[in-house]
């Protein structure tokens, strides 16, 4: 999308999502605007952040669908049960993969400022930015920066002779890197989030039973939203149609397509999976045991709930092989993948009562 995005460095937003790729893409979004966005992956753990007030937020990006708790309750409480005019105040805007013609109305009546729909649309949500998140007071602060234009992150954008459009069967290529400002690596980055995220959902949708099916619809739906918004549409497509079903209740329509999706989608899979990976073998170097002081930073990181730090130490992390240990590292990327981050905070938490207690 061709224009130009006014930087808002001295805002805060949280989003809420329960799948890593669309945070991924809430984030990729986002960057034009330099703000601080930081990222949760349930509801509960939004109020959390809410409760602590360890940062104080300008607006809430907040998912409609998400296990265990979903979007509205999440924002009722927040709103209702938390007793302070930040929490009654802030700005929440929903966002949905839903396309029911109703939706905002649905949502605006239920303590939301505004609406997005899946994927994303950059005018919209800057719409919602000029509105709901721009200060002129604290803008006037700080205009002495350049204003931020779309099309250009110096070395990053467009594509080089070198750099030729991939040929993936259901995948828009050419629609991705438009929507991420033809910021290839961020694209890149996304699809890697995309891949790593749907295989672990897809493992959770094959054993559909009459009983689970208000788990894979949450799931499904899921996998939808993600597609769309790396702008795989026929997989998108293919989801949103066993969303529907498994929402009306047709057990034998979700039994008998489920698995004819679930191959298709492997196949796609499978197809950016090559994409990604690297032509050269990964040589690391070789150390005896983790970084300890980098351990008890992803501990104080998981605990918390910041995720680009986290992101940050456990890639410091894998830059290594390991003679020992290499299996811990292993476990806590695949808990920053899925962004369990008490489980990290437990484990860690845990082994240095335990390296203590050794020396002693």
């Amino acid at each position: 999308m061709k224009f130009t995005r006014i930087p808002m460095p001295y805002a805060k937003v949280l989003i809420v999502d329960d799948v890593p790729t669309n945070l991924d893409v809430a984030k990729g979004i986002l960057k034009p605007y330099r703000m601080q966005v930081d990222c949760v992956a349930s509801g509960i753990e939004a109020i959390e952040r809410m409760r602590n007030s360890t940062v104080i937020y300008d607006a809430i990006f907040m998912d409609h669908m998400m296990p265990e708790m979903d979007g509205m309750e999440a924002t009722r409480i927040i709103r209702e049960e938390l007793d302070c005019d930040y929490a009654r105040n802030i700005p929440i805007i929903a966002l949905t993969a839903d396309s029911e013609a109703n939706s905002e109305e649905k949502f605006l009546g239920k303590g939301f400022q505004a609406f997005l729909s899946k994927p994303i649309d950059p005018m919209k949500l800057d719409s919602i930015l000029c509105l709901w998140v721009r200060d002129s007071e604290r803008e006037s602060l700080t205009a002495s920066m350049p204003m931020h234009n779309a099309e250009a992150e110096p070395g990053k954008t467009g594509q080089t002779a070198e750099e030729e459009i991939p040929r993936i069967e259901g995948i828009d290529w050419q629609a991705g890197l438009n929507y991420f400002i033809e910021n290839r690596d961020a694209y890149l980055s996304i699809i890697r989030s995309y891949v790593d995220s749907t295989s672990r959902i897809i493992a959770k949708i094959c054993n559909v039973t009459e009983e689970t099916l208000a788990d894979y619809a949450i799931h499904i739906h899921g996998i939808k939203g993600s597609s769309y918004g790396i702008k795989a549409c026929e997989i998108g497509k293919q989801a949103e149609e066993l969303e529907h079903a498994a929402k009306a209740g047709n057990f034998r329509l979700v039994s008998q397509n489920t698995p004819l999706f679930v191959e298709n989608a492997q196949k796609l899979l499978n197809a950016l999976s090559s994409l990604l990976k690297p032509d050269t073998p990964d040589i690391k170097p070789v150390k005896h045991a983790p970084n300890e002081a980098l351990l008890d930073q992803m501990e104080e990181a998981a605990a918390n709930f910041k995720i680009d730090e986290l992101e940050d130490i456990i890639k410091s992390l894998e830059r290594f092989k390991y003679e020992t240990q290499a299996e811990l590292i292993a476990w806590l990327r695949e808990k920053v993948d899925q962004m369990e981050f008490l489980p990290i905070h437990e484990r860690l938490a845990q082994r240095k009562q335990e390296t203590a207690g050794d020396k002693k």
